[in-house]
């Protein structure tokens, strides 16, 4: 039994995949790793810096149709993903809001869960807080 079988036992929607992560994930791609690394390892938007700070990610979600939003609550039409940073402002982690109302995230290469928003912020996750809400029409 995985950790997050354990922490969410009737919660995981996908098997372990090495394939994406919560910030490919929250795009809605589940076809490819999404990191800013400066050896072009992994995909990562064209035009946006490849760095790790927030700004970039914000660039990175602005550049597949995304907008910065004051809340993450369902609207009609729209996908909403929030983005967690640590207490330094760097980006950590990416979730993205599901039409039951339950927030979906991949993490790291692990399993796809679903949980509440702020239930990866505690430990063991190392995802620290919601820092910005993001959404674009469906």
């Amino acid at each position: 039994m995985s950790i997050l079988e354990y922490l969410f036992p009737d919660q995981i929607t996908s098997p372990e995949s090495i394939k994406y992560n919560c910030i490919a994930w929250a795009a809605g791609d589940d076809k490819q790793w999404w990191e800013p690394d400066p050896m072009h390892m992994y995909y990562w938007p064209p035009l946006v810096p490849r760095i790790c700070t927030l700004a970039a990610f914000i660039k990175a979600y602005e550049s597949i149709g995304f907008v910065v939003c004051p809340d993450g609550t369902l609207e009609a039409n729209f996908i909403k993903i929030a983005l967690y940073a640590d207490p330094y402002n760097n980006p950590t982690h990416a979730a993205r809001l599901q039409p039951n109302g339950k927030w979906t995230s991949k993490c790291g290469d692990k399993e796809d869960i679903e949980h509440d928003l702020t239930q990866v912020c505690n430990p063991p996750f190392p995802y620290g807080n919601v820092v910005c809400f993001m959404k674009k029409p469906t």
